[in-house]
C-alpha cells in the first residue's frame, strides 16, 4: 500500500497544533508498518531530517519564500496561502505517479479538488477534522457569508467525488450529514489518537527544574494557539478567581499566535503579571514534557471538534477542566478524569478548584483513571481502522 497524504506540513519542522501532530504520528505509524508514505506538504527549513526509506516529502510549497505584504487582513493572507498550495496540488496532480495500490488521503476537503480531476481512478479519503468553516465563522465573521458561498459549492462537489470520508467526532458527522446529504453512505466517525509512546508520566519534579517552574506552586496548562477561538481571556479571567483563593498556582499559556499582546495586557490588567506565564510556542515534540509539569489541562475553547490536547494529557496522567466543546464530554466522564465546566468565569474556576482538591487528596486514582482512559485512543488502534477504510476505498 501506498499512501499519499495532502497536509501543508514539514516533517523536519513541526509546528504547534494538534492535527499537525495527529498527521505526524499517521505518518510514522504507517512507516513503522511498512507502507510508503509521499507526503504532499511544504518546506520550512531547508536541512530535511525527516528521512526514511519508504518515505518521500513532496515540497508543494514554501511559505517563507513568499512575498505576501504584512499590512494585509489575516484572513486575506490565509486564502493567499491556501490558494497558492491549492495551485501547487494541481501542478503535482498532472505529474504525480500512483499505482493500483494508492490511495490519496487529504485533511481538507478542497485539497482534494486537483485529484478528482486529474487522477481520478486513485481511491480518495478526506478526514474532516472541524465543522465547516468554523475557523472563519469565529475568527473572520464579517468575510463568513462571502467564502462560505464559494467554499460550500468547492466542498460538495469534492465530498461528493470522494471515496471515503472521515468525521472525527459524531457531532462533526452529524453536521455534515445535514449540510450535504449525498455523502451518507461514505462517511464515518474516527476520533485522532495518541502516540503512546510519545505521551506518558515524566518525573514533574526534573522537568519544573529543566523548565525554570518552582516545585511548590500549582501549574494550569494551557496549550494552543493564541487566537480568538481558543478563548484563552476566558481562562485568564477565569485564572483571576481562582488565583485569588490558591496564589501559590501559575497559568503556564503555551503557544503563540494573533491574540498574544492583547492577553499579556489582560494579564497585566489583572495584576496577574507573576502569575500568568507566556511561554510561546514549543516544538512538538516537547509537548509531552510540558504538560508533565502542570497539575490540571484547561481548555476553553469556543468550538472544537476532538482536541488532541484533552487525549495527550490523559496520557500524560494529567486530569482536564474543559468547556463542552468537541467531543470532550464523552472523554471526561468522571471526577478523577476532570470536570466539564460551564461557559461562567466563577464556575470554570471552581471546577479548577474542585479538580485540584482531587488531585492533591487522590493523586493515584487520579492518575491511574486518566492513563486507563486514554488507552482508548491508542494510535496503533486508530491506525489499524484508518488502514480498514482505505481498503474499502
Amino acid at each position: 500500500m501506498e499512501v499519499i497524504m495532502v497536509y501543508p506540513l514539514d516533517p523536519s519542522k513541526l509546528e504547534g497544533g494538534g492535527g499537525i501532530r495527529y498527521v505526524h504520528n499517521l505518518i510514522i505509524n504507517y512507516l513503522d508498518r511498512g507502507i510508503k508514505v509521499k507526503l504532499l506538504g511544504i518546506k520550512l527549513v531547508e536541512e530535511q531530517t525527516f528521512k526514511h526509506p519508504l518515505f518521500e516529502l513532496i515540497v508543494i510549497q514554501e511559505p517563507h519564500k513568499l512575498k505576501i505584504p504584512h499590512f494585509l487582513p489575516q484572513i486575506v493572507k490565509d486564502i493567499i496561502l491556501i490558494s497558492h498550495f491549492l495551485f501547487g496540488l494541481t501542478i503535482e496532480s498532472l505529474r504525480i505517479k500512483t499505482s493500483d495500490n494508492s490511495v490519496i488521503h487529504a485533511h481538507r476537503s478542497y485539497f482534494l479538488l486537483p485529484f478528482i480531476l486529474f487522477c481520478p481512478k486513485t481511491p480518495k479519503v478526506c478526514t474532516l477534522h472541524m465543522k465547516p468553516l468554523e475557523y472563519v465563522k469565529v475568527e473572520h465573521q464579517s468575510y463568513f457569508k462571502f467564502i462560505n458561498f464559494i467554499y460550500g459549492k468547492i466542498e460538495s462537489f469534492c465530498l461528493k467525488k470522494t471515496d471515503r470520508i472521515i468525521a472525527i467526532n459524531e457531532d462533526v458527522n452529524k453536521i455534515y450529514n445535514l449540510f450535504y446529504p449525498h455523502i451518507n453512505d461514505k462517511i464515518v466517525t474516527l476520533a485522532t489518537g495518541v502516540d503512546l509512546s510519545n505521551f506518558y508520566p515524566l518525573d514533574k519534579a526534573n522537568l519544573r527544574s529543566q523548565y525554570g517552574l518552582n516545585q511548590g506552586d500549582i501549574i494550569i496548562i494551557s496549550a494552543g494557539r493564541l487566537e480568538k477561538i481558543k478563548n484563552i481571556d476566558f481562562l485568564i479571567r477565569a485564572f483571576k478567581i481562582l488565583n485569588a483563593q490558591i496564589p501559590r498556582s501559575k497559568l503556564l499559556i503555551v503557544g503563540s499566535g494573533s491574540q498574544k499582546n492583547k492577553l499579556e495586557n489582560q494579564a497585566n490588567q489583572l495584576e496577574l503579571s507573576n502569575n500568568v506565564v507566556f511561554y510561546g510556542e514549543v516544538p512538538p515534540l516537547d509537548v509531552p514534557k510540558i504538560l508533565n509539569c502542570g497539575d490540571i489541562l484547561a481548555l476553553t475553547s469556543i468550538s472544537e471538534a476532538s482536541p488532541n490536547i484533552v487525549k495527550e494529557a490523559l496520557a500524560c496522567g494529567i486530569p482536564v477542566v474543559s468547556t463542552d466543546v468537541g467531543d470532550v464530554s464523552s472523554i471526561i466522564t468522571n471526577d478523577f478524569l476532570g470536570q466539564i465546566a460551564p461557559r461562567d468565569e466563577c464556575a470554570f474556576a471552581q471546577c479548577l478548584i474542585d479538580t485540584l482538591k482531587t488531585v492533591h487528596e487522590q493523586q493515584s486514582t487520579v492518575k491511574n483513571k486518566c492513563l486507563s482512559k486514554s488507552k482508548e485512543f491508542d494510535m496503533s488502534m486508530i491506525i489499524a481502522k484508518m488502514i480498514q477504510i482505505y481498503s474499502m476505498s
